[in-house]
């Protein structure tokens, strides 16, 4: 029994979960995807959840007219607010030229300028740092 009272069941080696409301009405009638082999089924609230990949983010840049778009992803990252883009003349001597809230799976972010290599920050809702890109040149 869920917190709101609905009723979560899983059918054991079965690949299907059902969720019904207090009434006894299904409201969620669900299956594994692909051969999946389980026998158990949960449901927790989507912010218990924390995807914090093994890999770094992601990063490359185009340039265009003295400017620069910068693409950041990290997929699977659950907690990422924010990206912040570091630039400069080489790697070791980067700065931070530029901030933009996360945006769907991949974000543009616009610099004001053009930079021979950048890496890309993925924030959280803080601030803090959860994972920096390899250095890349734009293309």
């Amino acid at each position: 029994v869920l917190p709101n009272q609905h009723l979560f069941v899983g059918y054991g080696n079965l690949p299907f979960f059902a969720e019904y409301d207090a009434n006894g009405n299904l409201v969620m009638d669900a299956l594994f995807p692909g051969s999946d082999l389980t026998y158990r089924a949960i449901k927790i609230p989507a912010s218990a959840w924390v995807g914090l990949p093994l890999t770094p983010p992601s990063g490359a840049a185009r340039q265009s007219g003295g400017r620069a778009t910068v693409y950041a992803s990290w997929n699977g990252a659950t907690q990422v607010a924010s990206w912040r883009v570091l630039a400069g003349p080489r790697a070791g001597q980067l700065s931070a030229v530029a901030t933009a809230a996360r945006s769907g799976f991949e974000t543009a972010i616009a610099v004001r300028q053009d930079y021979q290599v950048y890496e890309v920050q993925a924030l959280d809702a803080h601030g803090r740092v959860l994972g920096t890109s390899r250095s890349f040149r734009a293309r």
